[in-house]
């Protein structure tokens, strides 16, 4: 980050989405346990589930909310990740 703190947005978004990845490949490692044990149809209703509810969140929370938008997209990226794989 800039000394000036002029691109904090840009460091802020970019951590934004390397968290977001990262926990989306931890929910994709974790499908194919979660499939077995509970069925492919089960995980990948589940994940669309948790993907949809926090898709729906971000819509009522304020704009100043920076955590809570963080942890949503966290959320997103965990169901996301547990409907990738459980398909194939």
């Amino acid at each position: 980050m800039k000394p000036d703190n002029s691109n904090a947005s840009a460091v802020g978004l970019s951590l934004f989405f390397v968290v977001g990845s990262l926990i989306q490949i931890v929910g994709i490692v974790l499908s194919k346990p979660l499939a077995d044990r509970f069925g492919k149809k089960a995980v990948f209703i589940s994940g669309v589930a948790v993907t949809t509810a926090a898709t729906l969140a971000v819509f009522f929370v304020g704009p100043t909310s920076v955590g809570l938008l963080f942890w949503l997209g966290v959320l997103w990226a965990v169901g996301w990740g547990r409907q990738c794989r459980c398909c194939g």
